[in-house]
């Protein structure tokens, strides 16, 4: 009886990678194995979440506190001791400027049947309402006041009698304007025109009654130009604009 003859095992196709002399193989891996972290891998993540899950709850701790907001972090921790009273002493800063006094406005001025402009009274300088410097030689016995701009308004108080009155202007233009025209308005209506020389001197000028009332009177100057001493004069440094100088003004029955 014949004996099977046996089957040559098939020939793989590759051939296994030449291994040096004395080099130890690498081991042989299953596919069918996962691969596996070591001890030191493990204990390293493990240390990672533990500090993530105090820190988280940290932050709840802190944000249940007695304001509510995240308190723990945002509040100092509290100083004593000596420290303390050195962290709680208010700080120096520049010293404050006194308070102002009050503003107060002088009385108004009583109205009679006449007004005489006195310069060296408040409450008779605060009747010049606009178009004027401030008043010079306010200590002295002839205070004047230069007038500003183009127009100059003065509030006259008067309780008016019978009759017509005469307004009397004390003035000088300004020289390098002079001859000035002026033109006088009293409340709201043309009362009259009037030439200032450059020498202070009186001007009259008639009011009828029926232009007054009883109260402030409003008397409007205007002149139809001004100039400017750092302009006109050699040497000046004045840079106001000028048209008169008043020193004074009355008002009466005739």
């Amino acid at each position: 009886m014949d004996e099977p003859s046996a089957t040559p095992p098939e020939e793989s196709n590759s051939s296994p990678a030449p291994t040096l002399a004395g080099a130890t193989p690498p081991p042989t891996v299953r596919s069918d194995e996962e691969p596996r972290a070591t001890a030191g891998q493990v204990a390293a993540v493990a240390g990672s979440v533990g500090l993530l899950v105090g820190f988280a709850a940290g932050l709840l701790v802190a944000s249940t506190g007695s304001e509510g907001r995240y308190d723990a972090l945002a509040q100092p921790a509290p100083v004593t001791g000596a420290a303390s009273s050195v962290a709680s002493a208010p700080v120096a800063g520049p010293a404050s400027p006194p308070p102002s006094a009050p503003a107060t406005e002088a009385p108004p001025v009583q109205a009679t049947d006449s007004f005489h402009l006195d310069l060296r009274r408040e409450d008779h300088r605060s009747l010049m309402v606009s178009g004027f410097h401030g008043v010079e030689g306010i200590d002295t016995d002839k205070p004047a006041v230069w007038s500003q701009g183009l127009t100059s308004t003065i509030a006259l108080p008067l309780t008016p009698s019978e009759g017509d009155y005469r307004l009397t202007l004390t003035a000088g233009a300004f020289e390098p304007i002079a001859p000035l025209l002026v033109t006088l308005r009293l409340n709201g209506k043309r009362l009259d025109k009037v030439t200032i020389p450059a020498a202070p001197g009186n001007i009259e000028v008639a009011v009828p009654n029926q232009q007054l009332k009883a109260g402030k009177n409003e008397l409007v100057l205007s002149y139809p130009r001004t100039a400017r001493p750092v302009a006109t004069i050699r040497g000046a440094t004045d840079d106001r604009e000028l048209a008169f100088n008043l020193f004074g003004l009355d008002l009466r029955p005739k």
